[in-house]
């Protein structure tokens, strides 16, 4: 589960909060016990006192019941199309427009949660203020020491890692088109510099908490549009990326085999049944 700084750290470096609680965890007993498990996580990085704890667990009551039933529904109608998709031949352009709709649905959660986070935020003290800012510095300092290796071989080894939990294991021939996307890329990450920019942005966003419609604006940039913040080079190399990724998926999934077809099939139509029965859940 993603916790509270990933959301903060933006759609560049995590998948949405409530998208991954939806769909990310294998079972659904950490969606139905999201409240507490965030709960946890926001005292982690808010350090809030009692009265705030108790006012964030009726926005997060708020926000979950929001995302049960407006949300979920989507995610069940997006997963059967998908499935539907995947018995036919996929083109890269395809792939992207999937891309898409992963991230129209974090847009979605990030506006439906944006005023209440927005309302949690200006009640910080300048002492919280500080205990964020400190364990958002943590969380960017970890995710650079878990990506440090980026040479070739790393970056094919972490994506192979992520497919056989979706394929099972993989061919010879499907390894070595690893490999050669891992040759195309570019490096996705960007120098101290342009990490110090973001926490810089979220610190300038704090001192104006108590201007409303600045901090509203602040994050909304954070949270929406961390790409304003990059240097242009660096969202050339994001945008190629992607599409090379696109490129790579559709491959893959030109030449899967009967067990890899079947592998994925069942990790989705899991993914679907666990939706559909939250969905169901009073």
């Amino acid at each position: 589960m993603v916790k509270f700084g990933t959301v903060l750290a933006g759609r560049r470096t995590a998948p949405t909060l409530f998208l991954l609680l939806a769909t990310a965890c294998s079972s659904g007993f950490f969606y139905r016990h999201a409240d507490w498990l965030l709960m946890g996580y926001l005292d982690d990085y808010l350090a809030l006192d009692d009265a705030q704890q108790r006012e964030a667990e009726r926005r997060i009551e708020r926000l979950m019941s929001w995302h049960r039933y407006r949300e979920l529904p989507r995610y069940a109608a997006y997963l059967r199309a998908l499935l539907a998709a995947l018995e036919r031949p996929m083109t890269a352009a395809q792939v992207e427009d999937h891309f898409a709709q992963l991230q129209g649905f974090w847009a979605s959660a990030m506006e439906a949660a944006l005023p209440e986070l927005q309302a949690q935020l200006q009640g910080l003290s300048p002492r919280q203020c500080e205990h964020l800012l400190r364990r958002l510095e943590e969380r960017q300092q970890k995710m650079q020491r878990r990506y440090r290796d980026r040479s070739e071989a790393a970056r094919a080894e972490r994506m192979e890692k992520r497919l056989r939990r979706w394929l099972g294991p993989l061919r010879a021939d499907q390894r070595r088109q690893l490999r050669d996307w891992a040759s195309r890329q570019q490096d996705p990450y960007p120098p101290p510099g342009e990490e110090r920019r973001w926490l810089q942005a979220a610190a300038a966003a704090l001192e104006q908490r108590s201007e409303p419609a600045l901090l509203e604006s602040q994050l909304r940039q954070l949270l929406l549009q961390p790409e304003s913040l990059w240097e242009p080079d660096l969202g050339k190399r994001w945008q190629h990326n992607r599409r090379q990724t696109a490129a790579l998926y559709a491959k893959l999934h030109a030449g899967l085999d009967k067990s890899q077809r079947r592998h994925l099939r069942r990790r989705l139509e899991g993914w679907l049944s666990e939706v559909e029965a939250l969905i169901g859940d009073d």
